[in-house]
């Protein structure tokens, strides 16, 4: 086996280096398409201050989306006109303003800031809300870095109160067109280098049973010249 392994070094490495690349491909496409896992949920305290910290990779202009979900302690109404839900009671419809904020992790600059729009349920129909609101946060188009994301509510609440949330920051070829080279990269990937390491990866393989049938049979014809009497 040893002897196999030295004489196919660069087929196995080649298809080490496939296995590879095609486990941190779609990782690194997740980083870049989506750097904030939606179906992950954070807290947020009373105070604004959040848990969730993430990594941007590329210059793209992202969709942003944020669910919020309402703690046992605040009251429904409360809740809906704090997630920009309109008050018909008075004249005009008034709501309380939700903001959110990204900062620098490294210096606490605030870099992206904007409000909050309702989208599922929307304004005029806070009825359907059980557990949560779904807002907008827009367009957001930021350096690449690490950074924090904060809510600021408008409205003082209990200290040990807590929000949870799921941000979502998505952008790039099937959800929105790439404005980088490296927001091209999960299109290019998925359409173009994922078919052909299946392809080579595919070939590859069938190279080295082909080997490995070869290498076993001449052991097999070996030990049977060994084993036969001589004439």
């Amino acid at each position: 086996m040893r002897r196999f392994g030295r004489e196919n070094r660069k087929l196995l490495a080649s298809l080490l280096a496939i296995v590879l690349f095609g486990a941190a491909a779609p990782w690194f496409m997740s980083l870049i398409a989506n750097p904030v896992t939606k179906h992950r949920r954070y807290v947020v305290d009373s105070t604004g201050q959040s848990n969730l910290r993430f990594w941007l990779v590329t210059w793209e202009a992202y969709d942003g989306e944020l669910w919020i979900g309402r703690p046992a302690e605040l009251n429904r109404e409360t809740f809906d006109r704090l997630t920009g839900c309109l008050d018909y009671t008075s004249r005009p419809p008034s709501a309380m303003l939700l903001r959110w904020t990204i900062k620098s992790v490294s210096d606490d600059r605030v870099v992206a800031e904007g409000k909050g729009t309702p989208i599922n349920p929307t304004a005029d129909d806070c009825a359907s809300t059980r557990s949560g609101h779904v807002l907008s946060l827009g367009k957001i188009a930021i350096s690449p870095g690490r950074y924090r994301f904060d809510l600021e509510f408008g409205v003082q609440f209990l200290e040990t109160m807590n929000f949870p949330v799921e941000v979502d920051l998505y952008c790039c070829e099937l959800k929105s067109r790439p404005q980088t080279r490296l927001g091209c990269f999960p299109g290019i990937f998925a359409f173009v280098v994922f078919p052909i390491l299946i392809l080579s990866f595919g070939l590859l393989i069938l190279i080295l049973l082909i080997r490995a049938g070869m290498y076993i049979y001449a052991l097999f014809a070996s030990a049977r010249d060994q084993a036969a009497p001589p004439k």
